[in-house]
């Protein structure tokens, strides 16, 4: 097949295809010409890679919550020091639990709908009983005024790493099946990215 530069094979990028239809507008498209074969291949749409860095940013504050909290609280021995790390310990709570009841309501239905994710329901079911017990903990210690507390604490550590074996992995699942690579094969266009999740705007 004979291309328009006179080459047998050649990439030529177009802004729309070669046809009248809505269903590809926001896209860039390359058609592939070699002389057995004629494909087309198109990039995601901005709001494919919108809803990935808004995710990944949230993920990543999380991770970074949960680290800090790992690392401060087996350090911390006065008990302001220990109240102050066992405070940073619920506020990363308060966010993890946000994000997961969002999820639960919004974002589990939405990919529900178009591919397995029964993984990620397992995974919240174990995340919601250690999140419960390091509340628990942690309230407990801050109640005390962080004294008196290190049995208490060496065992909030050990749950919160096991939150962490938990929250993880699973993180980063949602986020492969969330890169744009993966999710334009679940929402083709915009349009069905945007019906999927309209609370996005």
């Amino acid at each position: 097949m004979m291309c328009a530069s006179g080459q047998e094979s050649c990439l030529c990028e177009i802004a729309y295809p070669p046809w009248n239809t809505d269903k590809y507008k926001g896209f860039t498209f390359t058609w592939v010409t070699t002389p057995s074969t004629t494909s087309l291949s198109f990039t995601m749409s901005r709001f494919h890679q919108y809803y990935y860095d808004h995710l990944l940013a949230i993920h990543n504050h999380l991770r970074q919550e949960l680290k800090a909290c790992l690392r401060n609280l087996p350090k911390a021995t006065q008990p302001t020091a220990v109240k102050k790390s066992l405070r940073d310990v619920l506020l990363f709570c308060r966010h993890l639990q946000g994000h997961h009841d969002l999820e639960e309501a919004v974002v589990f239905p939405a990919f529900a709908a178009v591919t397995d994710i029964s993984h990620w329901s397992n995974s919240h079911e174990s995340l919601d009983h250690t999140l419960d017990t390091i509340r628990k903990l942690a309230q407990k210690g801050v109640d005390q005024d962080g004294q008196e507390f290190d049995t208490e604490k060496e065992t909030l550590v050990e749950e919160l790493q096991k939150l962490s074996d938990i929250v993880l992995p699973h993180l980063s699942d949602e986020e492969f099946l969330s890169n744009p690579e993966e999710s334009i094969k679940l929402w083709p266009t915009e349009k069905d990215m945007r019906r999927a999740f309209p609370w996005m705007g």
